[in-house]
């Protein structure tokens, strides 16, 4: 195989490398293992609310 040919397998290798490694921590995060949002300690959908509200 010609030089160049090498030089493209070789950089194509590696950018996919480095795109797998940058995705690896990227879908952790997405998966949700990392911190969560908080939701507001005073919020509770009307539904599940078991205490009727005083109006």
């Amino acid at each position: 195989m010609p030089k160049a040919l090498w030089f493209a397998f070789g950089f194509t290798v590696a950018l996919l490398l480095l795109i797998a490694l940058l995705m690896g921590p990227l879908m952790n995060i997405t998966a949700g293992t990392g911190p969560r949002p908080v939701a507001p300690a005073d919020w509770q959908p009307a539904a599940l609310d078991p205490t009727p509200t005083a109006e």
